[in-house]
């Protein structure tokens, strides 16, 4: 197998058994946050159906007509089986690769991607093991600490400028009322 498709640190992780342990925690971590935010996505996608008009009427006339202790308890027991026949007639959930792909999950899933790739790249090509400071690789060093000064700078300021599109949106919230 060719050695330069490998990041430079991949023969020390493949020699320290900790750091490559790490690795594959991290990795694990990130599969695990990506599953849970598409489940969550799948899971909010639940349609409810709407009970019938016409019932929700009839259990309105009969609340207002219950005047006895004997007919507020018939009331209850009525609206309680409609409510379980409306619960009854609920879709039931199965699992579509169609609801997986949708925008609103692209939008979850991107960002924890582009964080694995930029810490993987960072700890693969950044942050050698050994430094050597004679020769060329002073040079190649110090392309190193630019590299990773840049990246990290890139981090934070998409994480204080997500902060900060947040608290606009949340107090846009305020004014614009939806549905």
């Amino acid at each position: 197998m060719p050695e330069n498709i490998f990041p430079p640190a991949y023969k020390y992780l493949k020699s320290d058994k900790g750091d490559f342990f790490q690795l594959v925690i991290m990795g694990l971590l990130g599969l695990v946050l990506t599953g849970f935010s598409v489940y969550l996505g799948v899971a909010s996608d639940s349609k409810v159906t709407k009970p019938n008009e016409g019932d929700i009427q009839v259990l309105i006339e009969k609340s207002k007509r219950a005047n006895t202790t004997e007919s507020k308890i018939d009331f209850l027991l009525e609206a309680e089986t409609k409510q379980l026949e409306w619960s009854a007639e609920q879709p039931k959930s199965t699992f579509r690769l169609t609801r997986l792909l949708n925008l609103r999950n692209l939008f979850i899933v991107l960002p924890i991607l582009i964080i694995l790739g930029c810490v993987f790249y960072l700890l693969g090509w950044c942050y050698p093991r050994t430094v050597f400071l004679w020769g060329d690789f002073e040079a190649h060093y110090n392309d190193l600490i630019s590299k990773k000064k840049a990246i990290w700078s890139l981090v934070i300021l998409s994480l204080v400028f997500g902060i900060i599109g947040n608290l606009f949106v949340y107090g846009l919230s305020s004014y614009v009322r939806i549905g």
